[in-house]
């Protein structure tokens, strides 16, 4: 059962934050580093219940806020400089999830870097111990007054809106919000931005938080006025200068002003102009309806790598060039240096050129490795031709035992695709004969940077979810 008693924190080494989420905080051993921890359910925190995004109850962005802000109070970081969400938290109506927020030793400046984590609380070992990332940013010392209040209430000249409308077409949308989450009372639209008055039910604690989840979040809301109608799911993404002033409200009043494309500061005041709190930037992002829906059936899974068949096009052999001594059907030069002098006395240049790395041992191979990387990337003769390095057995497809130095290439060759995208190509071999038997000018056509051929097919990495086992 989820139960909804406190318990001594002091007994397990923390020292108790007031929080209806963070329970505890630790000092990480001898270092200037903070461990806060706590839970999060439908059942402990029911308000979260009201906040339904496609079908599945998501933790507002809002809320790691304000967490992050509680956290932020406790070390001497009162601003929240920065937050980005990496993933959303998910939950459902059964289980409970820990949340814990690392935050690190405070730099030169005083700031501090934060990871938001979340994992399952019960489940086999192995699902205990996967977290997921859902955000990370800084934490800063520097804590400025929150700006005075400067605007008429009700604005002067400006439009009145409906609230009931918003909230109308954030349902046919997918924002299933419950009462808690529809804090919009009145709203205008003025020549400078957004104003709207807020106000929680009745029965809210708003007392519990900096600032409750269903009035900050109703404010970020008020954002969607200005939108042109159409189906599209956004949701906050990043968050700069966040500042608390007065805590407890149950009444406020907002004004959102425009911050770029995409993006608002937001400045909320209670109902007597008193600052409650201060953002000087959200940036939304549109968010895959798919993507929650995987995040609540896999979140904290464990993920495993398969290799699946991809179909091969004969492609064109003679935009293919072969250096060194690798059997493969293509134009065959020595060395690198050959094919670009051949290209310099006008020989047509090659859209794939393979290459292979033949050192026997693991730092040898890495070595030549990046010697080929390093000249393939320096070169300018060749023009938009990619690099395919040729490794055997460098990968385990069928759980055989790779290559050490083979796959010392590989990993050395995924780091350079991600530096620079689409001018490597990795492919691995079971065998050499297969090399001669393959249609290498089909390969750039697949839009795969990494492949096996196991067996004459030619194999991609997929991630799939594990099996119990």
């Amino acid at each position: 059962t989820l139960g909804t008693a406190p318990g001594d924190v002091s007994a397990a080494g923390l020292i108790a934050v007031e929080h209806p989420v963070l329970a505890g905080r630790a000092l990480v051993g001898d270092r200037d580093e903070w461990l806060f921890t706590g839970r999060i359910s439908t059942t402990h925190q029911p308000w979260t219940r009201d906040h339904v995004v496609a079908g599945t109850v998501v933790v507002p962005g809002v809320a790691l806020v304000e967490m992050s802000l509680t956290a932020g109070r406790e070390v001497g970081c009162p601003v929240l400089d920065e937050l980005v969400i990496e993933a959303p938290l998910v939950l459902d109506e059964t289980a409970a999830r820990q949340v814990q927020i690392v935050v690190g030793h405070a730099d030169e400046d005083g700031r501090r870097e934060f990871v938001i984590f979340s994992r399952p609380e019960e489940g086999d070992a192995e699902e205990r111990y996967e977290a997921t990332c859902h955000g990370r940013g800084w934490l800063g010392a520097e804590a400025e007054a929150l700006p005075a209040w400067d605007a008429e209430w009700p604005p002067q000249d400006a439009e009145a809106l409906s609230a009931e409308a918003l909230y109308t077409r954030m349902a046919d949308i997918g924002y299933d919000y419950g009462a808690l989450f529809q804090g919009v009372v009145e709203a205008w639209q003025a020549e400078d931005g957004v104003y709207v008055e807020l106000a929680l039910p009745d029965d809210a604690d708003a007392g519990a938080f900096g600032i409750h989840p269903g009035l900050f979040d109703s404010a970020v809301q008020s954002s969607l006025f200005g939108e042109k109608p159409d189906d599209t799911l956004v949701m906050p993404f990043s968050w700069n200068g966040v500042r608390i002033g007065r805590t407890g409200v149950s009444r406020a009043r907002a004004r959102l002003t425009p911050a770029g494309e995409a993006a608002f500061r937001i400045d909320i005041v209670d109902e007597y102009d008193e600052p409650v709190l201060s953002m000087e930037k959200l940036v939304f992002r549109p968010v895959d309806r798919a993507q929650l829906k995987r995040a609540a059936e896999t979140q904290g899974s464990l993920y495993q790598l398969d290799w699946i068949p991809v179909p091969v096009g004969t492609g064109r052999s003679a935009g293919v060039a072969v250096l060194g001594g690798l059997s493969a059907e293509g134009e065959q030069y020595e060395d690198l240096s050959a094919l670009e002098q051949a290209v310099a006395n006008g020989a047509q240049a090659p859209e794939l050129v393979l290459a292979a790395v033949e050192a026997p041992e693991a730092t040898a191979a890495a070595v030549e490795a990046l010697a080929l990387v390093q000249r393939w990337l320096a070169g300018e003769r060749l023009g938009g031709a990619r690099l395919a390095v040729v490794t055997r057995r460098a990968v385990a497809v069928d759980g055989e035992a790779p290559d050490a130095a083979q796959a010392a290439v590989w990993g050395l060759l995924r780091s350079a695709q991600s530096e620079h995208p689409g001018r490597f190509l990795l492919v691995d071999l079971d065998t050499d004969a297969v090399a001669e038997g393959l249609q290498w000018g089909g390969l750039p056509d697949l839009d795969e940077p990494q492949v096996a051929v196991r067996g004459g097919r030619v194999l991609a990495p997929r991630l799939s979810r594990a099996s119990a086992g």
